[in-house]
């Protein structure tokens, strides 16, 4: 049985975040590896890009986006090439 210290860093990310494998990808890329800092930006980058609707009150997060662009048949990919 392995411990969480031999888990694939991109299962841990999703595990701790619980975004795709393309989105923890490059997470643990521009943190070179490192996880802490991998989970750590993405949760600052999700705080900045949390947007309060002002007549609703609703927040919306990247979980949020994700979900809207797949019902709109983008992928991934273009999440972060910005189309």
């Amino acid at each position: 049985m392995s411990s969480n210290l031999e888990e694939d860093p991109i299962a841990q990310f999703k595990k701790l975040t619980g975004v795709n494998e393309s989105i923890a990808r490059h997470y643990i890329k521009t943190a070179n590896g490192s996880i802490e800092q991998a989970v750590a930006t993405y949760f600052e980058d999700s705080a900045k890009q949390t947007k309060t609707n002002s007549r609703t009150g609703n927040i919306r997060t990247f979980q949020d986006e994700d979900e809207e662009n797949k019902q709109k048949g983008k992928d991934d990919q273009e999440f972060f090439v910005g189309r």
